[in-house]
């Protein structure tokens, strides 16, 4: 289930070009330890990352911290990593490939998600 939260980042990135991810899972880090809520949301090609195991080898290059221990953090800080349901029909990826503790959101959980955050951070 979605939970609203301040800050809103969104990325679409591919294992080739993970920059977008990177600096979006940055800000919610970010985001997170200045006391506010945050979430991630994984849209387009980047839906890919949501599959268990899948940023093991994507490098987004410095100054990035690496991908997995970004996600680990937000979400071990009270962040939620989710995944657009429409990107993943798209990308051919069934939800129950979709890795533990990514929430699949809706069209229109996306916009409600984006119009109740104080911020957003959306990088295409």
């Amino acid at each position: 289930m979605i939970r609203f939260t301040d800050f809103v980042a969104v990325a679409r990135a591919t294992p080739a070009d993970a920059r977008a991810l990177g600096l979006a899972a940055t800000a919610a880090v970010a985001a997170q330890a200045r006391g506010a809520s945050a979430s991630l949301v994984l849209v387009v090609e980047a839906a890919a990352f949501a599959l268990p195991g899948s940023l093991e080898d994507v490098d987004p290059g410095p100054p990035f911290r690496p991908l997995p221990e970004l996600l680990d953090e937000l979400r071990a800080s009270g962040g939620q990593v989710c995944v657009s349901a429409v990107c993943l029909v798209k990308e051919d990826i069934a939800p129950d490939r979709v890795a533990e503790g990514v929430t699949i959101i809706t069209v229109d959980e996306m916009v409600d998600l984006l119009m109740r955050a104080k911020g957003t951070l959306q990088l295409t």
